[in-house]
């Protein structure tokens, strides 16, 4: 990001926070949220930034956005002042217990507003932490010399010569999901900021029905934590134990597939061969190494992906198969990676349980 860039997205998100003073926490935090979002989400678009038209975009949309912002905070205390006016009207009515009740339960419905905003910070800042600078050199054949034939024919399929070797990825993806009883699928749709080997962020919405479930999740700096909402106010799952994480280390490792170039020997990974068709990748990561076996065709395209997961979600306290069958592959920005995916616990078993299917949606690689 340009010093220019900088200056003017401090000084949009400095705005945002002037004119939202003194409104209510819920009105005031998601403005806030909405704006950091909208900031990050030009200072990060690709064709703004190769063109360098992000600076000039940016300062239009703050400058000619100042009337509309001024206009909003106005209609936002006059409605402010409407609820609190009704509240007065009503609560002169109502007896004295019901009145403690509603009371305590809008501190409580205060609070989780409160908590809900801090998450979606965190996650936020976790992904802006995980979107690199700049991309690394060109991608060249010479890179995979000494590698087995089936490994590079991988690569070559995966990377196309001269591509930025990228670290991260960001990245939305939809399809279903198993609910936690095991009894129906969920539509979902994620997005996510991933760099292998250091990290993931992720926030969602998955439909119960006609009720939206909100989630987070990340496995950042040695923490981890996944969390879901109902109707984006009462929280239902919270899991950030040791389980959870090892579960999160392992998903980091898995989904490193979709960043082909974080997988190269210069990045630390060993290769072999088992034949023309199967391939293990070992991986570093702080909890030991962690080995992914690939199923490749004759172009080099991934077929199947299998490792482990902790089986913490289907109850079972103890590393498992976890595995996917790649059904659809889609490039991108030099990239071919796999686009739809079926995953499930037991992969290659007879007690193979189907736990997800997406379908990658658009991604950016840095």
């Amino acid at each position: 990001m340009s010093t220019l860039l900088k200056m003017i997205a401090k000084g949009a998100a400095m705005w945002a926070r002037i004119y939202t003073v003194g409104l209510p926490p819920d009105a005031r935090d998601a403005r806030r949220d909405e704006v950091d979002d909208d900031i990050w989400s030009m200072a990060n678009d690709g064709d703004l930034v190769s063109h360098n038209r992000a600076s000039l975009h940016m300062l239009a949309r703050w400058a000619f956005g100042i009337p509309y912002d001024l206009v909003w905070r106005v209609e936002e205390s006059a409605e402010a002042r409407r609820r609190e006016e009704e509240w007065t009207k009503e609560s002169a009515r109502m007896p004295k217990v019901l009145r403690v009740i509603l009371t305590v339960v809008g501190v409580i419905a205060v609070a989780l507003a409160l908590i809900r905003a801090a998450e979606m910070r965190k996650v936020n800042s976790i992904k802006r932490r995980l979107w690199p600078g700049n991309p690394g050199g060109p991608f060249s054949e010479d890179s995979l010399d000494g590698l087995p034939e089936p490994v590079q024919r991988y690569f070559l399929h995966a990377i196309q010569a001269g591509t930025p070797l990228a670290s991260s990825l960001h990245f939305s993806w939809s399809g279903v999901v198993r609910d936690a009883n095991d009894t129906k699928w969920l539509p979902v749709e994620v997005n996510e900021t991933l760099t292998p080997g250091v990290g993931f962020a992720i926030s969602g919405i998955a439909k119960l029905g006609i009720i939206p479930l909100k989630g987070t999740a990340y496995c950042f700096e040695g923490s981890a934590r996944t969390k879901v909402w109902l109707a984006n106010a009462l929280p239902i799952f919270d899991a950030k134990d040791t389980e959870h994480h090892a579960d999160l280390v392992k998903r980091l490792a898995m989904w490193s597939i979709l960043v082909p170039s974080a997988l190269l020997p210069k990045r630390g990974v060993v290769w072999e061969a088992e034949d023309e068709e199967h391939l293990t990748a070992t991986i570093g990561s702080n909890g030991g190494s962690i080995r992914l076996l690939l199923t490749i065709g004759p172009n080099g395209e991934v077929r199947e992906v299998l490792s482990e997961r902790f089986g913490q979600e289907v109850g079972v306290h103890e590393y498992i198969p976890f595995g996917f069958i790649v059904e659809n592959e889609r490039h991108f920005n030099g990239y071919t990676v796999p686009s739809s995916i079926r995953a499930g616990w037991w992969y290659g078993s007879e007690n193979y349980k189907e736990w997800e299917r997406w379908t990658l949606d658009e991604a950016r690689y840095r």
